[in-house]
Parts: C-alpha cells; sequence; structure tokens
C-alpha cells in the first residue's frame, strides 16, 4: 500500500534487506510496480538512488548500516518483529514504533494460519551465548540435538500433533536433518 500510494504521487521507492529470500518474496509482492527498486542492503549501498522513501525490512539487522546513513533525506520506514535492542531500548535513528498489528490481527484477518504451539521440555539455554541480539547457532545446536531433546520432540508430536501437518524449528540445516532422520527412525516420514 505504501509503494502504491507513492506511485499515485510520483514517487520512487527502495525497499532493501539483509537476505535474498526476503527480496525474492518482494520482488514477487511488487510485480507491476515500476517506482520501486528491491534489493540487498549490501548490493543497493553502492549505487545512488533518487528515491523518496526507503523501506528497510527486518530493520534491526540493518539499523546504523551504510544504506541508512547514506539517504539521509528520505521517508524512512523500517519493519521489524523486534524493533528493539537486546536491552530493550527502541533502536537509534527511529522516531517512532508503530506496532499495528500482531499475529492474532494477522490470523484474525486471514492473512495468516491459526497456530497452536507445542514446545518439548524447556532447553537449558544458560551456556548459550547471544550473538547480535540472538542465541549463538553452534551453542544452541548444542543444547537441543541432545539425546533426550530429540526424544521429547517426538514424543511431544506423538502426544499432540500425530497426524497433522506440522512444523518443527530448527537451529539450522544440520539440526533439522538430524530431526528428520530421528522421524523417520521413529516411523514417520
Amino acid at each position: 500500500a505504501i509503494v502504491e500510494m507513492a506511485k499515485a504521487k510520483n514517487n520512487d521507492v527502495l525497499f532493501v534487506a539483509h537476505r535474498t529470500i526476503l527480496i525474492d518474496q518482494m520482488r514477487r509482492t511488487f510485480t507491476g510496480l515500476d517506482n520501486v527498486t528491491v534489493g540487498t542492503v549490501q548490493a543497493l549501498h553502492k549505487k545512488s538512488h533518487d528515491v523518496k522513501i526507503v523501506i528497510v525490512d527486518e530493520v534491526h539487522f540493518g539499523s546504523g548500516s551504510k544504506m541508512q546513513n547514506l539517504l539521509p533525506n528520505v521517508i524512512t520506514i523500517g519493519l521489524s518483529a523486534t524493533p528493539l535492542t537486546r536491552e530493550g531500548y527502541k533502536l537509534d535513528g527511529w522516531d517512532d514504533v508503530i506496532d499495528v498489528v500482531q499475529l492474532c490481527d494477522l490470523i484474525e484477518m486471514g492473512y495468516a494460519a491459526d497456530v497452536r504451539v507445542m514446545a518439548p521440555i524447556a532447553p537449558d539455554r544458560r551456556n548459550i551465548k547471544i550473538k547480535q541480539g540472538d542465541y549463538d547457532v553452534a551453542g544452541s545446536f548444542q543444547v537441543m540435538t541432545k539425546s533426550e531433546m530429540v526424544r521429547d520432540i517426538i514424543s511431544v508430536y506423538q502426544r499432540h500433533a500425530e497426524g497433522l501437518r506440522t512444523i518443527v524449528y530448527c537451529v539450522n540445516i544440520e539440526h533439522a536433518e538430524m530431526m528428520k532422520a530421528s522421524f523417520v527412525d521413529a516411523g514417520y516420514r
């Protein structure tokens, strides 16, 4: 809607994100709109852009980035589900946090599927380091691949979701492959 409103005023928009998967999704979303340039922060910060609006997706990763600093005289909109620092403060360089919609709103509006979350035993996270505002992958992998965690994940699936479409969140690809093998060993495809 922002891009369409900008087009109606003959304004161009720059949409940036830090991951190519997000860029691919947004290119499909913006199909047919010729006033928007979409790309990664890394690729686009090297070029000059004559735009009125910059939208930065997952802004908590790009806040204070070269792109944000190169475009000081434009309207910059940051999108994030976590617009705060690890300490709980608002990200620097942003005037306000607008909390318009939550997951429950998206479910009610029909944009997100209703979810039921089932979790295994609580993992011991005390020794997992925090890096860039998130749990360290290597430390998380060590905790989440312990045999008791894997067994409990399968047990939770059997108790609460057997036969239902289910998503199991994993730390990385290696963890996902390990969980897949464990589910196959337990008789699931």
